[in-house]
């Protein structure tokens, strides 16, 4: 699914928790599960799809909380 925020294209994909751990690696170096992730760079969010629904809706929350503070710079840098 994509979607706009402040004029850019984000999209929302689902992994299983192999590739959500795969992508945390990949960024973090962590060897470690985790149910969301947002991806400034590529504009993607992932959230994993081997959680129950009502988790992912909160992650998927949390998650679209990381995008609205990086499109409209509410962060410390």
């Amino acid at each position: 699914m994509k979607f706009k925020i402040n004029n850019d294209t984000w999209e929302i994909r689902k992994a299983n928790k192999e590739k959500m751990k795969e992508l945390w690696n990949k960024i973090t170096g962590e060897d470690t599960c985790v149910f969301g992730l947002t991806i400034k760079t590529s504009q993607i969010i992932y959230i994993c799809s081997d959680i129950c629904k009502e988790q992912q809706i909160k992650t998927l929350k949390h998650e679209l909380a990381h995008c609205y503070i990086w499109e409209y710079g509410l962060y410390y840098s």
